[in-house]
């Protein structure tokens, strides 16, 4: 029975040191373009400009008056 055990231990261990080598580089690349795109796509709705328009876009209006902050149709 401890035979077995290492024989499974030591299957394992070859496993994970294939896996890993491949796996962690593909998961740090998808967490810095998931990153990146998120950046970008929030990007122009946090300047200034981009918060007006986002409520704007939700509250129904169309047109944005700068100087007053103030949504119009």
């Amino acid at each position: 029975m401890d035979l077995f055990f290492k024989l499974i231990e030591r299957a394992i261990g070859a496993i994970s040191d294939v896996i890993w080598p491949l796996f962690l580089p593909f998961m740090l690349l998808l967490g810095l373009y998931l990153t990146i795109k998120f950046i970008v796509k929030i990007q122009p709705e946090t300047s200034e400009n981009g918060r007006f328009k986002a409520a704007c876009k939700y509250a129904g209006g169309g047109h944005i008056n700068y100087e007053k902050y103030v949504c119009t149709k």
